[in-house]
C-alpha cells in the first residue's frame, strides 16, 4: 500500500467514528418511549399537603402545693388532631391523661378538626382539687351561650390566609367563688376558702383571665396560621397559720378550647445529586475536506 492510499484509509477512519456515534444516539433517542401522563389518583406533592390543625377542650397544670396538699399535674382533655389535609377529627375524649379527676364537663363539649381547621366549644366546667373549687366557667345568668374558639389557614392565589376568634361574651368565670372580669384581678383570700384553714390563714392570689386570638380580628388576614383561647392563670402568695409565707408561686393554668391551623408549607428536601464519573478524554477529531477518490497502486 503506498503513501496516499495510506492517508486515505486513516481519513476515511476518523471520519466514520463521529458519523457511527450520532447514528446510535439517533437511534436511542428515535427507540425511548415518551414520558407516561400522570396517573388521576396520584397524590400531590408533599409540600401540597402540609397543613394542620389541633384542638383542645382543655389544658390543665397544677403547680405543687404543699399547704395545700396539691401534687403537680399537667394534662390535656378533648383533643382532636388533623395532621395533614384531608383528614377529620371529632375529638378524644376518652381522657388518656386522667384529667377528668380534677374538672368537670357540663353542656356542650365540642373539639373538631378538618384539613387546616380547627373549633372547640365548652358551655360550663368546673376545676377543683379535693374539696376547694379553684374555677367555673358558666353561661351567664338568662344566657345559654358557650365559649366558642376558631382557628383556620387556607391557600389562595395571593399566598396563606389565616382567621380565627375566641367568644366568650356568654360566659363568665368565677375563682374560689369570686367573679373575675377579662384582665388582671387581684383576690384576698382566707384558709377557710382555700378549704385549709389548718395550714394556711390567708393569701394573695393575682388572676389573669383573657382570650386571645391571632391574628387579631375575625376577617381573614394575609398569615401562614392561627391561633385561639382563652386562658385563666393563677398565681399567689400563701400564709401560714403563723402568717410567715408557706408557698410563692405559680398555683393553676387553666386552658380552655385552644385552637391551632397551620397552612405554611414544607419545602420538600432537595435531591442529592449524584456524583457523574468525569468521561476519559478523546480526541475531537479535526475537520478535514471529503476524500477524493483514491487510486489504486
Amino acid at each position: 500500500m503506498n503513501r496516499q492510499h495510506t492517508r486515505t484509509y486513516r481519513r476515511r477512519t476518523r471520519l466514520g467514528l463521529p458519523a457511527a456515534a450520532l447514528a446510535l444516539a439517533a437511534a436511542t433517542f428515535a427507540a425511548a418511549p415518551p414520558p407516561a401522563p400522570p396517573s388521576p389518583g396520584a397524590p400531590a406533592p408533599a409540600h401540597a399537603t402540609e397543613r394542620r390543625a389541633h384542638a383542645e377542650l382543655a389544658g390543665l397544670t397544677l403547680a405543687p402545693v404543699a399547704p395545700l396538699g396539691i401534687g403537680g399535674f399537667r394534662g390535656t382533655y378533648g383533643v382532636a388532631d388533623s395532621p395533614r389535609a384531608g383528614t377529620t377529627d371529632d375529638g378524644d375524649f376518652t381522657d388518656p391523661d386522667g384529667v377528668l379527676p380534677y374538672l368537670t364537663v357540663t353542656g356542650q363539649k365540642v373539639t373538631r378538626t378538618s384539613g387546616a381547621s380547627a373549633r372547640a366549644r365548652i358551655s360550663g366546667l368546673t376545676l377543683r382539687t379535693g374539696a376547694t373549687e379553684w374555677a367555673r366557667v358558666r353561661p351567664r345568668a338568662g344566657s345559654t351561650g358557650s365559649l366558642d374558639t376558631y382557628a383556620e389557614c387556607a391557600p389562595t392565589p395571593t399566598g396563606p390566609a389565616a382567621r380565627a376568634y375566641a367568644r366568650s361574651d356568654a360566659t363568665e368565670v368565677l375563682v374560689l367563688g369570686h367573679l373575675v372580669a377579662p384582665g388582671t384581678t387581684t383576690l384576698r383570700v382566707t384558709g377557710a376558702e382555700l378549704k385549709h384553714p389548718s395550714t394556711v390563714r390567708d393569701g394573695t392570689l393575682t388572676v389573669t383571665y383573657a382570650g386571645y386570638q391571632q391574628p387579631q380580628g375575625e376577617a381573614p388576614e394575609r398569615a401562614r396560621s392561627a391561633r385561639a383561647g382563652l386562658r385563666v392563670h393563677v398565681t399567689g402568695t400563701l400564709r401560714n397559720t403563723r402568717g410567715a409565707i408557706a408557698y410563692q408561686g405559680d398555683l393553676v393554668d387553666l386552658r380552655l378550647g385552644e385552637v391551632t391551623a397551620d397552612c405554611a408549607p414544607t419545602a420538600p428536601p432537595s435531591a442529592t445529586p449524584e456524583a457523574v464519573a468525569p468521561a476519559s478524554p478523546s480526541a475531537t477529531p479535526s475537520p478535514s475536506a471529503s476524500p477524493s477518490p483514491s487510486r489504486t497502486a
